[in-house]
């Protein structure tokens, strides 16, 4: 089982209840760590074998 962290992400966005918060904008903090296996890619040297970002 492979482990990928990403830390301290931080971003700034237009997220919220309150109107205010929608416009204002606010920062947002993320610390991410996904396990997965991975050795299907290490094995096939293919891209389509690696893990989409956008899929998390």
């Amino acid at each position: 089982m492979d482990c990928i962290k990403l830390s301290n992400i931080r971003c700034y966005g237009y997220t919220g209840y309150l109107p205010e918060e929608q416009t204002l904008g606010q920062w947002f903090e993320v610390d991410l760590t996904m396990w997965l296996d991975l050795s299907p890619a290490g094995e096939s040297d293919d891209l389509s074998d690696t893990m989409d970002y956008r899929q998390t």
